[in-house]
């Protein structure tokens, strides 16, 4: 016995989930459908199966090859063109044998072939259709038997008024070789529109078979959605079980986690402590469920990253969707592959959202999302990309971002913090970049602020930051003058389309350089612009990873100072701090345990700057408070004013002293830390001394959602409103109390607002 499998549907009511993936490749509980098929054959003895083909048909046959791996032996048969039902089949007329099955590629069924092929026999029939009673006949091919269970009549998808059984075609077929003489090859034939209305006219024997098990046609999404939850209620005989917690090898359940059976997990998934995972959900292999994160009565296909805090409820999601943080997806919502929704979004029931694409974070998606140019949702919009490791952030990215931005003659630099996984995403980007004809100087472990010095010092063309702590991945890139690439200077690193790179000949390939030496001269610097050896003060450290820790340990106890590892907050005779991963940015705890950050930490930053004996001039920006501008004013030291976007990039540009000075202290926590070290020094006096002498003032920020394609409207609203014609930037807004300043990010859907005030209540 010889079966063939119909898998030539396109499945556009199943869409997105086969915008990429040709029906029967479906899964369903981790399996697709064709290979539950093909299990269902093998169990009646069949083992001799073709497959008739004709959408996506490269896929399918990757993904069954031969068959062998269910102990099957399987032939492929092509449609160039659509050829129907039946004349799919009749194309595979060498292949068949006496009597032959045909099966459908798109149903999930337990059907007992063995007892329709023996009632087949029995009747002597020509063509025997299975049957199999169903609520709602409306979108099947209705059949009416005698007693003898011969077909006297029949219908495709009838109206109400046209039903006449609930007895309908389940697209299996027992049939005799005799009936493919009845088609002429390679012409259009369908089985129940002309075949079968055919043999019937001519009264050839055709009988239907009344199945008594489980079948189902998983013809729209959420028929697809119901048959997992049919199988957790083991509606199906099958060998598997899934009514209780079915987990595959190399699931990871944290300990704190809440599971909630019947779930199915599959191999190399994660889900963290404080993540729940609820009833009738399936996830499929390498997904990360995060703390806070929860799924039911949903279905997540591979890769799937639902980040703290996410929601997902009855719906979809295809292969590598990201929910992101606190953002929610209720039901019958079906995702596409490789789609992202933003943090703080809601997915409305019902929606459809295709493949590639990103719903922007803070908004309420209530209709389907189907057209618009596919989008990187990490395509490089500033200087600084975050994402979670192996989802977002990958190897593979990285090195496309290397081929993207090296080019023959151009000199980067890199450095990464020091877990394995930043070494790797350091590795993947030389090759990219090394492969397009850059030379890559290699700083080893070490910090941004390290690569930007060494931008500056060999005069590169740009360099990049890697890290990668607790599964979040970060990016930073920095331009030639060593300042973080700002949202207007981004067209220069763009990141270019796969396969839209030219490679450069062997013979003019980069190359990586072992430039770990430099990190000495970075160090020595900072020293030079304090020039301090006996400043004694504790510093008590934290940081975002261990190399920025050793930065500063390195450097501050070259100044004398007694460096020790925990964050003492509230020791009297200790400054405590916290380093960020990149080592860009600080936070400080004054000896009461009071943290010092934002626009208090900036003012403390002015403070030390106008206290160091060579500091000539400082650098200002509309954004910083009045009184704090009104304190640098008193001090006698020059001020200049810039625009915020531009303040980085205009003290990396400038080559004076107070300029790197300024910046050490900025963008730069150790150099922050150093100089802070030289002042309290020299002016004998502890931090919370020193914030003493900071202006009182009251600052309020917020963010506000603002989509992308609404940003310039607003400012020219907001600018109307407030009669500030000229303003560039964004809008500032005085008034007797206080000012406010409400501008749109360079990178992210959102407004900034910071207002400010003498009293808290009138900030």
């Amino acid at each position: 016995m010889k079966a063939i499998i119909l898998a030539g549907g396109e499945g556009t009511r199943l869409r997105p989930i086969t915008s990429h993936m040709p029906k029967p490749l479906v899964p369903v509980m981790g399996v697709p459908l064709l290979a539950r098929i093909i299990m269902l054959l093998k169990e009646h003895g069949i083992t001799e199966i073709g497959i008739a083909s004709c959408y996506m048909e490269d896929k399918i046959e990757q993904a069954i090859a031969d068959g062998s791996t269910w102990g099957v032996h399987v032939t492929y048969f092509h449609e160039k063109t659509p050829l129907g039902t039946a004349g799919a089949v009749k194309q595979a007329e060498t292949f068949l044998s006496d009597t032959f099955v045909v099966i459908a590629g798109d149903c999930l069924t337990d059907v007992n072939l063995t007892e329709a092929i023996d009632f087949h026999r029995e009747k002597s029939s020509m063509a025997t259709l299975v049957l199999k009673r169903v609520d709602i006949p409306l979108k099947y091919g209705v059949v009416i038997t005698d007693a003898s269970g011969r077909v006297t009549r029949f219908l495709e998808k009838p109206s109400w008024n046209e039903v006449f059984s609930d007895t309908v075609n389940t697209g299996i077929y027992i049939l005799d070789k005799a009936v493919l003489a009845q088609m002429e090859t390679n012409k259009p034939v369908d089985f129940s529109k002309d075949l079968f209305p055919g043999l019937l006219a001519e009264n050839k024997p055709m009988y239907g078979y009344e199945m008594q098990g489980y079948w189902c046609d998983i013809g729209d999404v959420d028929v697809y959605r119901k048959s997992h939850f049919d199988l957790f209620d083991r509606r199906l005989a099958m060998h598997e079980a899934f009514d209780a917690v079915t987990m595959e090898e190399g699931a990871v359940i944290e300990e704190g986690a809440q599971i909630i059976p019947p779930v199915r997990i599959g191999r190399g998934t994660r889900v963290e402590a404080g993540a729940k995972v609820g009833k009738y959900a399936v996830v499929g292999r390498g997904c990360f469920i995060r703390r806070g994160a929860s799924v039911s009565r949903s279905v997540l296909m591979d890769g799937v990253l639902l980040e703290k805090g996410a929601s997902v409820r009855g719906s979809i999601l295809c292969d590598r969707v990201i929910i992101k943080q606190d953002a929610m997806v209720f039901e019958q919502t079906v995702i596409g592959e490789h789609s992202r929704v933003g943090r703080g979004s809601v997915v409305c029931p019902g929606v459809r959202v295709f493949s590639y694409k990103e719903i922007p974070e803070g908004i309420n998606q209530a209709e389907h999302l189907i057209w618009g140019a596919n989008q990187n949702p990490l395509s490089l919009k500033s200087g600084v990309i975050c994402g979670t490791w192996g989802y977002e952030l990958s190897t593979t990215l990285a090195e496309h971002f290397g081929t993207s931005i090296g080019g023959e003659g151009r000199g980067l630099a890199v450095a990464c913090s020091e877990e394995a996984a930043s070494e790797s995403l350091l590795q993947a980007f030389t090759a990219g970049a090394v492969g397009s004809g850059a030379t890559v100087y290699h700083l080893g472990n070490g910090t941004a602020p390290l690569v930007s010095n060494a931008i500056r010092a060999k005069h590169l063309f740009g360099g990049v930051w890697f890290g990668v702590q607790d599964d979040c991945a970060q990016m930073v890139f920095m331009e030639k003058n060593g300042a973080v690439f700002s949202g207007k200077d981004t067209k220069k690193l763009q990141i270019k389309e796969k396969g839209d790179t030219t490679p450069v000949a062997s013979g003019k390939v980069g190359r990586p350089m072992d430039c770990a030496a430099y990190r000495r001269e970075y160090v020595e610097g900072l020293l030079a612009a304090c020039r301090m050896k006996d400043a004694h003060v504790s510093f008590s450290l934290r940081g975002g990873n261990e190399t920025v820790l050793s930065y500063a340990k390195a450097t501050l106890s070259r100044m004398g100072c007694h460096v020790s590892e925990g964050t003492a907050v509230g020791d009297r005779e200790t400054t405590a701090a916290f380093l960020s991963a990149d080592g860009r940015e600080l936070l400080l705890y004054d000896e009461a345990g009071i943290p010092v950050f934002g626009e208090r930490l900036r003012a403390l930053y002015y403070l030390l700057l106008t206290k160091h004996k060579e500091q000539a001039k400082v650098w200002l920006t509309q954004r910083i408070p009045t009184r704090v501008a009104e304190f640098v004013e008193k001090t006698g030291v020059q001020k200049n004013m810039l625009e915020e976007s531009n303040l980085e990039e205009a003290l990396c540009t400038l080559r004076d002293v107070d300029a790197y000075r300024q910046r050490m202290v900025f963008y730069d926590a150790v150099g922050a830390l150093c100089m802070l070290a030289q002042i309290m020094t020299e002016q004998k006096k502890n931090l919370s001394v020193l914030l003493e002498e900071l202006p009182s003032f009251f600052v309020v920020t917020e963010e506000l959602p603002c989509a992308e394609n609404k940003k310039a409207a607003m400012l020219t609203y907001l600018k109307a409103a407030f009669d500030e014609k000229e303003a560039v930037g964004g809008i500032h807004v005085t008034h007797a109390h206080g000012k406010a300043y409400l501008y749109p990010d360079a990178q992210r859907e959102v407004f900034h607002m910071a207002t400010e005030g003498t009293r808290e209540e009138y900030a």
